[in-house]
């Protein structure tokens, strides 16, 4: 583990230091009550989104002035429908239990600890396997772009992840399932903004299957049920959560190159490799 090796300094450039690093801390203050707003107004967005869609001007669907019938999920528009997911989707699927083979140079193998933040998958914390095992696993999880992997045992349960083109090939473990949309229906990145709602989490709460770790099987995920507009309205839901899903990723990226900048100031400041001055200066 790296050690800081602290210096003695005269109080007026011990001052300044202090300025210095309050300055970053503010910034990290203030870009991450950013993030929280962002999430928070997410939240909100998900709650009106996915139950009231968006009208032809780009609002919110207005309960007074537009057609909604009563549902088990509350009011929802006349032109949508409540389906099951097996009824939307191509495929629902996972792989064998057994315990893979891990190697140093493979194919990337995802468990629901590769989730970051923002709930997609962070290919720098992963393992390996074989390239003879993931032909394997890709018998039963074919992934390929616009399927959705989603988390089932765990956790991290319920937990979801569009796949897309830039993503390198992996596998996944057994605790995550395959999910295919039928893009016919849904559309993906619908769809994984409807798994992610508080009405489909509240399902999978209900549907967990053991009292220890939490399980959901492959039938339980078959009968959830989705709220479904129709693909145009489905489409501009999706592009209004994407932009606000696309400023709170900006946000992370400028937080963690904050707190690079933090930690890279501590080391030069608080060790004497850099004095204060020089920084003023320049």
């Amino acid at each position: 583990m790296n050690q800081i090796t602290f210096c003695y300094f005269e109080q007026e450039e011990q001052r300044k230091i202090a300025e210095i690093l309050t300055t970053v801390e503010d910034a990290i203050e203030q870009t991450e009550a950013l993030i929280k707003k962002y999430q928070r107004i997410k939240q909100g967005l998900m709650q009106d989104l996915l139950t009231r869609g968006v009208d032809e001007n780009g609002n919110i669907r207005n309960i007074e002035s537009s057609t909604f019938i009563e549902s088990r999920y509350g009011r929802i528009p006349r032109s949508w429908q409540i389906c099951t997911l097996v009824k939307i989707t191509e495929k629902i699927a996972d792989r064998d239990r057994r315990t893979p083979q891990y190697v140093d140079e493979g194919i990337f193998i995802v468990s629901p600890k590769d989730f970051n933040e923002l709930d997609n998958i962070n290919f720098e914390t992963y393992n390996h396997i074989p390239i003879s095992e993931h032909l394997v696993n890709k018998k039963k999880t074919d992934l390929r772009p616009n399927d959705i992997v989603f988390t089932r045992i765990g956790t991290g349960l319920g937990k979801a992840c569009l796949v897309t083109e830039d993503m390198p090939e992996f596998s996944i473990l057994h605790s995550m399932a395959q999910i295919r949309p039928n893009n016919n229906i849904v559309q993906p990145e619908y769809l994984l903004h409807s798994l992610r709602s508080f009405y489909l989490q509240k399902q999978i709460k209900d549907g967990i299957q053991s009292i220890g770790v939490p399980d959901l099987g492959l039938e339980k995920i078959r009968q959830l049920e989705i709220l479904l507009p129709t693909i145009n309205d489905q489409e501009r839901i999706s592009t209004v959560l994407a932009n606000n899903d696309y400023i709170v990723k900006v946000l992370y990226s400028e937080l963690k190159k904050i707190y690079k900048l933090k930690q890279g100031l501590m080391q030069d400041l608080l060790t004497g490799k850099v004095r204060v001055t020089g920084i003023l200066e320049s």
